[in-house]
């Protein structure tokens, strides 16, 4: 998380004006067969990885030798969100979020290669005009009451569900630095072009365990939500188009892990509705698997089988928004 990310989330209490102390007074409200519909601003920070490997020695040496890898960063991109979740029962709820990107967003990217085995990097091209074009999220699961305490007011509950993830960038000009004779010998820029887009999308289904407490703060009902979501098996897809070479890449790996944790605090202005503050942090570890080519002039294709490729992603998500009960 960056130091702006950082700041903004400091600023949470602050933009609330209620003091964080809680009286020993709790509060009971019933919200069977409530539908409550939240609307939210945010800010994603985060990078996507992409990786190339010598899977079997065979231009190395060394199986499974890492050859090139690309850092695609998200620097800030402000997101639009919404909410609905509707309680059937007191044991179960139904909720779909959806996030999107309120417009371009500003990223960065940086490319490098390993061409001599034992030494670093022999190539890198560094690409600060970089655009975040689409980022989009959905999010529907199922909650599942585990455990209430009616006198302290807390919930203890269980989610199923599934998670989508879309990224997609592009990065135009840029300087690098290449071994073409000897090692680290040459420098370029590029001309203000498109160089490579890129985008990756994730699908996975997941189990998460959560706890929810609602009291009075200064007189005020306060509810604070905290879950875990996790699976071991998450799905990603990438597609990369190098504009200058008019190549396309794409790979796909499975079964890998995601790990994401929210927090949410909601203050009620009034009986039914509340301002909401949100931070979650989502990992999906390195997924493996191999590359198509194909050749965007000629059509030609060249399939490169085993771990001849990975991606991976990370990023945060700080929101603020309305949540109106009905």
């Amino acid at each position: 998380m960056n130091r702006n990310m950082l700041q903004s989330l400091f600023l949470i209490p602050m933009l609330s004006g209620l003091p964080l102390v809680a009286t020993a007074q709790t509060v009971s409200v019933s919200d069977d067969g409530m539908t409550q519909i939240s609307l939210k601003a945010g800010v994603m920070g985060g990078e996507s990885g992409e990786y190339v490997y010598d899977a079997d020695g065979s231009a190395s040496g060394i199986r499974g030798y890492k050859i090139s890898e690309l850092q695609w960063e998200l620097d800030n991109v402000w997101m639009a969100g919404i909410n609905l979740r509707h309680r059937f029962s007191e044991g179960f709820a139904l909720g779909v979020d959806y996030w999107a990107n309120a417009g371009d967003g500003d990223g960065y990217m940086t490319d490098y290669d390993w061409l001599y085995v034992g030494l670093d990097w022999s190539h890198r091209s560094q690409h600060p005009d970089t655009t975040v074009r689409n980022v989009n999220r959905i999010d529907i699961n199922g909650e599942f009451l585990l455990h209430r305490n009616a006198h302290e007011r807390y919930d203890v509950y269980a989610l199923l569900g599934y998670r989508r993830d879309h990224f997609d960038w592009q990065a135009r000009g840029g300087t690098a630095i290449y071994s073409n004779v000897t090692y680290r010998d040459t420098y370029l820029v590029f001309a203000d072009v498109p160089v490579i887009s890129y985008e990756q999308t994730w699908e996975v289904p997941y189990l998460g365990l959560g706890i929810r407490s609602t009291s009075l703060v200064s007189g005020r009902r306060v509810t604070a939500e905290f879950n875990a979501r996790y699976s071991v098996w998450a799905e990603g897809e990438d597609i990369d188009i190098h504009h200058l070479r008019d190549l396309r890449f794409e790979e796909s790996g499975k079964d890998g892990q995601w790990l994401d944790l929210q927090l949410n605090i909601d203050v009620a202005l009034d009986t039914n509705l509340d301002l909401t503050f949100g931070v979650s942090h989502s990992v999906y570890s390195e997924v493996k698997g191999p590359t198509t080519i194909t050749d965007l002039t000629t059509g030609a294709t060249s399939y490169y089988p085993g771990d001849a490729a990975g991606l991976d992603h990370s990023s945060t998500l700080l929101s603020l928004g309305l949540n109106y009960r009905m």
